[in-house]
């Protein structure tokens, strides 16, 4: 094989390479966008929110709000779950009741009864 036909071949083979890779990478892009806006639109049906501020202030072990629940949801408080990294946090929360239903904007919690 000559020089010259090597270098066409390997030049050939390195754009069929870009397309695919190009190709890939939109559809991957694709994929996150359809996944993330799917997650959102979900979680936003659901009216998810976490515990406002003003529970953690009255945190008591036994009651909605532990004080457990403080390192995981404050950054949080009071905002509806619309994504994946606050549901997750909501998750690995210790207990149950880290985040609560809601059809209106959370207002105070009361303990529950035991």
């Amino acid at each position: 094989m000559q020089r010259k036909m090597f270098d066409v071949l390997v030049s050939a083979v390195g754009l069929v390479v870009v397309f695919v890779l190009l190709v890939a990478g939109g559809l991957l892009m694709w994929g996150y966008s359809f996944a993330n806006s799917n997650v959102h639109n979900q979680l936003a049906e659901q009216q998810i929110y976490f515990p406002p501020r003003v529970a953690f202030a009255h945190a008591v072990p036994g009651t909605e709000i532990t004080p457990g629940m403080i390192p995981y949801l404050e950054q949080y408080a009071g905002q509806q779950v619309l994504s994946g990294p606050q549901a997750e946090t909501s998750r690995r929360c210790p207990t149950t009741a880290c985040t609560r239903r809601s059809r209106r904007p959370p207002g105070p919690t009361r303990p529950t009864p035991s």
